[in-house]
């Protein structure tokens, strides 16, 4: 074999591992839309809390009640 048919069949090998690749990266795209699609379908991608917007009654207190002690503990520190 001579050089010219040695480069040639090595850009063929080239163009067809590129191509692959690029064949394997489509598929690959299309399988994360479809696991997307489906997840969003089911209402996975929804967190346990998600649409409860009570929060705790207790919590506003609760911080009030800090805030008092460490302005306490600051004005007695001073």
């Amino acid at each position: 074999m001579n050089q010219i048919r040695l480069f040639a069949q090595s850009a063929l090998v080239s163009v067809m591992g590129m191509g692959m690749v690029f064949a394997f990266l489509l598929l690959l795209i299309c399988v994360v839309r479809c696991v997307g699609a489906l997840v969003s379908s089911f209402g996975w991608d929804r967190g346990p809390d998600e649409g409860v917007g009570a929060a705790d009654p207790a919590g506003g207190a609760l911080a009030a009640a800090i805030a008092v002690a460490v302005h306490e503990k600051a004005r007695s520190t001073s």
